[in-house]
């Protein structure tokens, strides 16, 4: 997988976004909508837990969590409940069933190929580990906290950006070894926050993106 390079001014730094809030009619969402898990993950007999891709369909709601790396562009970032801004460098991780989406300035039909580069992983992927490795057990309160979603800042989102990209290009166990890193550093980072009230929790199985935008344009 090729990994968009991020301009190292924006690594790590919380964002101030260039983005056009007076004019609603060019913001344009890139959306995708799943309620199903990815067939990738549902058939372990393919050997592998999680899926890396870049991607320019940012906005989503899936059973799996993701790790979200923007790579370009600015603007505004939906998760849940939560409206904030975004720019190269923007690093999420986001639980099962939360929405989440990002609104540019974009031309009519213009996308951004590439913008998201994206680690999916199933729900069950640690906590079932736990049964094998109690270690894991220790996760279940940050695990729980991810369904409202985190953003990270600083050292965190540099280590992170930096393990993302060697989570791409690695292959096999040393693949699985890396991703446990990263959700280490997640669940340690002390630069992090939780994005999404918890009502957003409490009625995730329910909303859809249209609720989302019917926010934005009231």
């Amino acid at each position: 997988m090729c990994v968009v390079p991020i301009p190292e001014k924006c690594l790590g730094r919380r964002c101030q976004s260039n983005f056009d809030f007076s004019s609603r009619r060019k913001a344009r969402p890139d959306r995708q909508i799943s309620n199903r898990l990815s067939p990738i993950l549902r058939n372990r007999s393919n050997g592998i837990s999680t899926i890396v891709r870049a991607t320019s369909l940012a906005g989503t709601i899936t059973p799996e969590y993701e790790i979200h790396l923007i790579t370009r562009t600015h603007g505004r970032q939906f998760v849940g409940d939560y409206i904030g801004e975004f720019c190269p460098g923007n690093l999420l991780l986001t639980g099962s069933n939360l929405p989440h989406n990002w609104m540019s300035d974009l031309k009519p039909g213009e996308v951004i190929e590439g913008r998201d580069v994206v680690i999916q992983f199933a729900p069950d992927l640690l906590r079932s580990g736990a049964d094998v490795f109690p270690e894991l057990a220790n996760l279940e309160p940050f695990l729980t906290d991810t369904l409202r979603g985190f953003e990270f800042f600083g050292d965190a989102a540099l280590r992170g950006t930096d393990l993302m990209r060697s989570i791409g290009v690695a292959r096999g166990f040393q693949r699985l070894a890396l991703f446990f890193e990263l959700i280490d550093l997640f669940a340690r980072a002390p630069e992090k926050k939780i994005l999404a009230s918890p009502n957003t929790v409490a009625r995730s199985t329910k909303l859809r993106f249209v609720v989302i935008m019917t926010l934005v344009r009231s």
